[in-house]
């Protein structure tokens, strides 16, 4: 939601096995440096996949979610989840 081409780095979509423990609030998931990411065990194996501003995608552990996420430039990134 938050993504631009100013901040490459930025999260534009992911797989919806990503979770930080947090209450959706209007189908909206906010990924904040206070509250850790992580992927659950529901597929990829606690991995999954990000497509980034930059239009690049990678496929993520949790320690590199977490990486990937402080580098955003921001300390919160929203995603719409279904």
């Amino acid at each position: 939601m938050d993504a631009t081409d100013t901040r490459p780095g930025m999260f534009l979509s992911g797989d919806h096995n990503i979770d930080n423990g947090a209450a959706l609030n209007n189908s909206i998931l906010e990924l904040t440096t206070n509250r850790p990411a992580r992927w659950t065990a529901t597929m990829h194996a606690n991995q999954g996949n990000i497509a980034m501003a930059d239009g690049s995608v990678r496929t993520l552990n949790i320690a590199d979610l977490q990486k990937a996420l402080e580098k955003t430039g921001t300390n919160k990134t929203r995603l719409a989840m279904p």
